[in-house]
């Protein structure tokens, strides 16, 4: 079976957000950084991802971590719990912020 012809024309890039939950994920966030950058990679120029971190309640740097990390990256966003809620209340925070149609986790 042969794959489908595709269009000649450039379809739609689809905004997409991904939300990533963290917790206590300080000496992984620099890895974090080097999975979203080969995810963006793959899925453009189909997809145009913004990325929402949640920070739920960590007790390390996570926070500050992030923060340095993800400084220049104009499509991420970093959302914060003062109190860990558990990794399903943290993707429904980054659910709930997403302001793009297709969102994922």
């Amino acid at each position: 079976m042969t794959a489908p012809k595709l269009p000649d024309k450039q379809l739609e890039t689809i905004p997409v957000t991904v939300v990533v939950p963290l917790y206590n994920e300080a000496e992984c966030i620099p890895h974090l950084a080097q999975a979203l950058l080969r995810l963006q990679r793959i899925l453009w120029p189909s997809y145009k991802p913004t990325f929402l971190l949640v920070n739920d309640g960590s007790t390390d740097d996570t926070a500050e971590t992030a923060e340095q990390c993800f400084a220049q990256w104009p499509n991420v966003g970093i959302l914060t719990h003062t109190e860990n809620q558990g990794i399903a209340r943290a993707i429904e925070t980054g659910l709930r912020a997403a302001e793009t149609e297709f969102v994922c986790s």
